[in-house]
């Protein structure tokens, strides 16, 4: 079976550029540009680098390591970036490999795409695959 994610992990520099953090099994990195549509800036993913489907196939250092990546990944997008809030989601309908959002939510943002639509708002700041990498390798630096 195919998996997007795992070929995403075997050239990570073709994606993002550089992933941010990787400990224990577990990677966070920037969405990627897909299907030429930009990404939000900060839009974080945590995933492991092995395929699983959900969170109860993680071993305890995988778990461990999401933890730490969330709070971590939410102090990168609300310190560095300026975004007010962060919202931390699991969806997993399009994609059978286990991950996590961290999306940041700015200044301004219309409360009707607060929460779960905030992916759905068009005037959040976006970034090109060029950005994305630039980003990353700035993030990792502050990580």
């Amino acid at each position: 079976m195919k998996c997007i994610i795992c070929d995403k992990h075997k050239d990570f520099a073709s994606y993002v550029g550089e992933p941010i953090a990787i400990k224990n099994g577990m990677v966070i990195a920037h969405m990627p540009v897909i299907d030429d549509q930009p990404a939000t800036r900060g839009h974080l993913l945590i995933e492991p680098l092995r395929h699983v489907t959900d969170a109860s196939e993680l071993t305890e250092d995988e778990a461990m390591a999401l933890g730490l990546f969330v709070r971590n990944g939410i102090k990168l997008v609300t310190k560095e970036l300026a975004a007010e809030h962060a919202y931390v989601f699991r969806i997993n309908d399009k994609v059978p490999h286990f991950h996590v959002h961290i999306v940041p939510r700015y200044s301004g943002t219309p409360t009707e795409h607060w929460g779960t639509k905030i992916m759905d708002w068009k005037g959040s700041p976006k970034l090109s695959s060029e950005e994305i990498k630039a980003l990353s390798f700035q993030l990792k630096k502050s990580w």
